[in-house]
């Protein structure tokens, strides 16, 4: 390994967030997402028990708190969060897939272009950026790499990597609606659909030396199986594993039961520093690069500003907790960013031969 690897690099500034996610804010539209997460919730309840820790298999151990009526428990082995329900192949179907992926498409569809691209310069430039200086580092030419984007979503990522002079490049989504649209923003046929069970078939065949995984590993029944297959591809040399961390939002979530969980609902187990450690030097990666920010800052003024308004709270207290407040978040995230407890990680890790 380089001497100037692991590159370690803590936050972003929350502006960009703040501009894009500006439904989270409002009072009424936050409402809805309220009622989509209850309905998660029911059918996330209604799977089979968990007995055994999602990332080491060691038994889950105690509850650590109980929220929504599911109990949540740190693994006393890899400290892992775990709910206490599997993620099934049903599950995870119906919130990805079914009805052509209406449901994600829903969140992550961009009305015109101007939408898909403020989202790429505000989000996935970022990212890049973090995996080109890290390869670079380790003395590979990264704009020379063919690069497979799953769980792609619009392929937002891919247009930065297009923007970049990155020619192979290719993004996988089970949402066919996403896949259709983005190919149309695209201007090509960059994306393909890919349900979920069929990704491990993929990943032998797949020519791409980077693989990037942003928020889909969580979403896996078998995630060490799936980095495995993955690993065992001679083609593979990197990959970016992009996870949400058991941070500090869980908790304003569980103090905070009205207003609308962007965390631990859609998620149903979190990583830690220590347990995705674990699974990449179970699996054999060597983590050449880490990225610690959040938005667990931005959560917490989030849920003042919205519980303010659910208390019929007069507008000069909520312009006032604003001003107070949000001048604070940036600094608020750096500190748990530099403690590695936000709401994300990515990981940027090398095969190891």
């Amino acid at each position: 390994m380089s001497k100037s690897l692991p590159i370690v690099r803590y936050s972003k500034p929350s502006a960009p967030f703040l501009e894009l996610e500006r439904n989270f804010f409002d009072p009424v539209e936050q409402d809805a997402l309220v009622e989509e997460s209850a309905r998660l919730y029911d059918l996330y309840r209604a799977q089979p028990s968990r007995t055994v820790c999602k990332n080491c298999r060691a038994p889950i151990g105690p509850p650590t708190f109980v929220k929504q009526n599911i109990s949540y428990h740190i693994c006393p082995g890899c400290t892992h969060l775990n709910g206490y329900h599997e993620d099934t192949e049903p599950f995870y179907r119906a919130f990805f897939s079914d009805d052509d992926g209406e449901h994600v498409a829903s969140h992550y569809s961009a009305p015109d272009r101007k939408a898909f691209e403020q989202r790429v310069e505000a989000v996935y430039r970022a990212k890049l950026d973090f995996i080109w200086d890290v390869i670079a580092a380790d003395s590979v030419d990264p704009k020379s790499l063919a690069y497979a984007d799953i769980g792609t979503g619009l392929g937002h990522f891919i247009q930065a990597m297009l923007d970049r002079g990155i020619t192979k490049a290719k993004g996988y989504e089970p949402a066919r609606l996403l896949v259709n649209q983005g190919n149309e923003l695209l201007g090509g046929d960059y994306l393909e659909e890919l349900k979920i069970p069929d990704l491990d078939a993929l990943l032998p065949e797949l020519e791409a030396n980077v693989i990037t995984l942003i928020f889909v590993l969580e979403h896996l029944l078998d995630p060490r199986g799936t980095l495995e297959a993955m690993k065992r591809n001679p083609n593979t040399q990197y990959i970016l594993i992009a996870v949400p961390v058991h941070s500090p939002s869980c908790y304003f979530e569980l103090l905070f039961p009205s207003v609308y969980e962007r965390h631990l609902s859609g998620h149903t187990h979190l990583y830690t520093d220590q347990s995705l450690r674990w699974l990449c030097d179970q699996v054999g990666l060597d983590v050449i690069g880490e990225w610690w920010f959040g938005a667990d800052a931005m959560d917490l003024f989030r849920s003042g500003r919205t519980r303010m308004h659910q208390l019929e709270q007069p507008e000069a207290g909520i312009r006032d907790w604003e001003q107070m407040m949000a001048p604070l978040i940036d600094g608020i995230q750096e500190t748990m960013d530099r403690n590695k407890i936000p709401s994300e990680v990515h990981f940027l890790a090398k095969v190891r031969r």
